[in-house]
């Protein structure tokens, strides 16, 4: 039993990966038609032509570096010894 809470400190660290963050923009423009049948009848027809759409990577800008935190802000160790202590754990 790891009473230190290092192995559970080890196993956080090997598998903390954070999330990649991204947006997509997307550029469009609405095209409006309307031409007659040859019965007669008016028929308008609206479409949106996507013009552009990339994503951008912005992990880096909200998350620079990846360390392990917690909720409420509370020291990673201190968790760690406190989930061990807890009766419920």
């Amino acid at each position: 039993e790891d009473s230190s809470g290092g192995e559970i400190t080890k196993f956080l660290n090997t598998f903390n990966s954070k999330p990649l963050w991204a947006v997509e923009i997307e550029g469009s423009h609405v095209v409006h038609t309307q031409h007659k049948e040859v019965s007669g009848s008016d028929v308008s027809r609206t479409e949106t032509v996507i013009d552009f759409t990339y994503k951008v990577d912005i992990t880096h800008f909200i998350s620079p570096f990846g360390y392990i935190t917690t909720d409420n802000d509370a020291a990673v160790g201190k968790t760690i010894q406190d989930f061990l202590k807890d009766s419920n754990g």
